[in-house]
């Protein structure tokens, strides 16, 4: 057997189910070995799960003025009910504007300019 060294051996004996001749120990090989194919058979399966179709069911929700108005109008009961003072509330009104600008910008890049590296 020719020594490998480094995660190339690891690479390499993940897809070699039978080796009587590793050096090493062998149990904490077997179970290194264990948790490097359980990852990459999560790695594959999450890879699986995003190469399906795009979902345009968040369309729906994007192109709803009253779900906004209603986010809006929450975000009203609560500043008001804490008794926030002004300059919070008014905080707390921007950071939720803007990010429901960045929600809209996101989604028509050609007619809105992103306010990343300009805030």
């Amino acid at each position: 057997m020719v020594p490998v060294v480094g995660a190339f051996y690891i690479q390499v004996m993940l897809f070699v189910p039978n080796r009587p001749n590793v050096s090493s120990p062998v149990s904490l090989t077997n179970c290194i070995d264990d948790q490097m194919r359980t990852a990459i058979v999560a790695c594959l399966l999450l890879l699986a799960a995003a190469c399906r179709q795009p979902s345009t069911e968040y369309k729906s929700f994007l192109n709803n003025p009253q779900l906004f108005s209603h986010t809006v109008h929450e975000l009203n009961q609560v500043v008001m009910g804490n008794n926030f003072p002004p300059i919070v509330a008014s905080r707390n009104y921007t950071y939720a504007a803007m990010a429901a600008y960045e929600v809209v910008a996101a989604g028509y890049p050609s007619r809105y300019q992103s306010l990343a590296g300009q805030v």
